[in-house]
């Protein structure tokens, strides 16, 4: 018995519904190589579907067996959507693929979680993200406080720890942010205004090479690079 696993809807001027899961017992055809391997399939109506079968499979396996599969799972089009627009399908969608959270309106918290969860940087398509959401995006992916507007200092400090790299796309940090960043990468100093002799300590006792862009530095953090070198 095969099975769906999940869907999403991309909002093109046609629908395009697009799958990236399709489970298979042993008597079944193979479809499913991976999460980057789409098929794609357009309801021309509610009950007639056009399909293209990713390159990637088995010449094999004909649209128009995809087609009467997707029939026998779900009847028609109306009755697909249903399944899939209930906040079970929503969440099983971002659960797979955070992204897909920008073809949904007005999700809900849990959804909204789940989509961070599952790639920090979704929370670019989250409106008035809440400081739970933002905090669970910035742990997943430090780079996430990109796309957070006036982020806490708890939710700036969570991401350099998740990535040091992130302190780039924090305006005006402090000083207990900037130690974070390069405690966790040392050459994240390249991204921070007049750091304080600690903050260039802390970052050449991560890693040596950051000395390269400290200026003029102090024969003590020529020595403390030398030896994280």
């Amino acid at each position: 018995m095969c099975d769906f696993a999940s869907g999403v809807i991309r909002k093109t001027e046609k629908e395009i519904l697009i799958w990236d899961a399709l489970h298979h017992d042993k008597t079944a055809e193979h479809f499913a190589l991976g999460r980057d391997d789409y098929h794609e399939f357009e309801w021309l109506d509610d009950d007639r579907i056009e399909v293209r079968v990713s390159p990637e499979h088995d010449p094999k396996v004909s649209s128009d067996r995809l087609a009467d599969m997707i029939r026998e799972r779900y009847g028609n089009r109306e009755k697909m959507l249903a399944k899939l627009w209930t906040d079970d399908g929503k969440l099983a969608a971002v659960q797979q693929d955070g992204d897909a959270i920008r073809f949904i309106e007005k999700p809900s918290e849990a959804v909204q979680m789940a989509a961070v969860q599952q790639d920090g940087c979704a929370i670019e398509y989250i409106e008035k993200p809440s400081e739970a959401v933002q905090m669970a995006a910035v742990q997943q992916d430090g780079y996430a406080i990109e796309y957070i507007e006036k982020p806490s200092e708890a939710v700036q400090m969570a991401a350099v720890q998740q990535n040091g790299w992130a302190i780039q796309y924090i305006e005006k940090p402090s000083e207990a942010v900037q130690l974070a960043a390069v405690q966790q990468y040392g050459c994240a100093i390249e991204y921070i205004e007049k750091p304080s002799e600690a903050v260039q300590m802390a970052a050449v006792q991560q890693d040596g090479w950051a000395i390269r862009f400290i200026k003029r530095p102090s024969e003590a953090l020529r020595m403390a690079a030398k030896r994280n070198k």
